[in-house]
């Protein structure tokens, strides 16, 4: 990031900044004075450097990737223990494994799984910006958002 600017009206009591585990900037703020309306606007400059693109048959079968992921003793910022696990807010949803799985076959190379797994998200699921909040349950959002009959929403 080359500069960041945070505007905040009505102007924060308090503002403690901070970088989070996994490297995020993180911006707390404290309002002390009623208002009706809260405006926050970020104006950023980032500098991107992309890479050469990746041959997608040339990444690992997903089989390996998945080994390696839970062969890992890490538990640094980068390491995949972190997103291989149900949680509280993220538990194991069977419709939505088996809607993945479909682009995992046997074999495939990983990147390649990946990227037809978005475009099926993209196919399969209209955005909707009020359709749910952070708390919304995975069953909930996913049942709703199927845009297509592939997967049948659970009741």
């Amino acid at each position: 990031m080359l500069s960041s600017e945070l505007s905040v009206t009505p102007a924060p009591a308090q503002t403690i900044e901070r970088i989070c585990f996994f490297g995020n900037r993180l911006t707390f703020l404290t309002i002390e004075t009623a208002h009706r309306k809260l405006i926050v606007k970020v104006n950023t400059s980032i500098e991107i450097d992309r890479p050469a693109p990746i041959d997608e048959k040339e990444t690992p079968a997903f089989e390996a990737v998945r080994e390696e992921a839970f062969a890992s003793a890490s538990l640094d910022k980068d390491s995949p223990a972190h997103f291989l696990h149900p949680s509280r807010l993220v538990p194991r949803f069977e419709p939505a494994t088996a809607y993945t799985r479909e682009s995992f076959l046997a074999g495939r190379p990983v990147l390649q799984g990946a990227t037809e797994l978005m475009r099926r998200i993209k196919a399969d699921f209209k955005y909707d910006t009020k359709a749910t909040v952070v708390s919304t349950p995975i069953s909930e959002a996913f049942g709703s958002g199927m845009a297509s009959a592939r997967i049948s929403p659970i009741s």
